[in-house]
């Protein structure tokens, strides 16, 4: 029994990316296989507006609650970060709790102390 291998929607060659046809951030949850040359392609002819698609998805995560980049952040204190995990807190866990990204739980337990 051989891995199954994903071909291109277009060319038929392996494909390595899995490409939304209706954007996440909008909703969809369905994708296509393509192979990189033609998920590229997909991307410089598509007339969505990636950077609008970027808005619309920081707006709805600022609503659930979720900070966002590096503004505002420094009120999360690191030793917070810390015990939560110390605690057995996943970081999905601890961002969800802190209102923040999990990226940003990860970097707090990760940075160097002072």
């Amino acid at each position: 029994m051989g891995k199954h291998t994903f071909k291109c929607f277009e060319c038929d060659k392996p494909a390595k990316h899995a490409h939304h046809v209706v954007p996440r951030v909008l909703g969809g949850t369905r994708t296509l296989p393509f192979c990189h040359s033609c998920h590229e392609k997909i991307h410089q002819l598509d007339f969505t507006e990636h950077s609008e698609l970027t808005k619309v998805g920081i707006e709805k995560a600022r609503a659930n609650g979720v900070r966002i980049g590096g503004r505002g952040i420094e009120d999360i204190c690191t030793k917070e970060v810390r015990g939560l995990r110390k605690k057995g807190l996943t970081f999905d866990e601890i961002a969800k709790k802190l209102g923040i990204t999990k990226g940003t739980a990860i970097y707090r337990n990760n940075k160097a102390k002072y």
